[in-house]
């Protein structure tokens, strides 16, 4: 479904299991290593598309890492995490990702 009308954008707590499995796209903001690691476990198997930028090696948990620097963005894809989620990424995605 690509109604934009159907799109809700919330702020979900860590440990609000019950919201974070009715999540597609999950950006995991400025957490400490103890609540990342705890949101990525509870995540691990769940069709979550998670989003961070706070983590230049993207071995993490999050299946997409943004990076900003030197005025320019761009993106990696930790692919063991996207192996565990379930979800495919298009193979031209993955070559856009570094």
């Amino acid at each position: 479904n690509t109604d934009l009308e159907n799109v809700d954008v919330a702020r979900i707590a860590p440990s609000d299991t019950d919201r974070l499995q009715a999540c597609h796209v999950l950006y995991i903001g400025q957490l400490n290593l103890t609540e990342k690691e705890s949101l990525y476990n509870k995540i691990i198997g769940m069709p979550i598309l998670s989003i961070s930028e706070e983590n230049k090696l993207c071995d993490d948990g999050a299946l997409i890492c943004l990076r900003v620097s030197d005025g320019s963005a761009g993106f990696q894809i930790n692919t063991d995490a996207v192996a565990r989620s379930g979800l495919r990424i298009q193979p031209r995605v993955l070559k856009l990702g570094r």
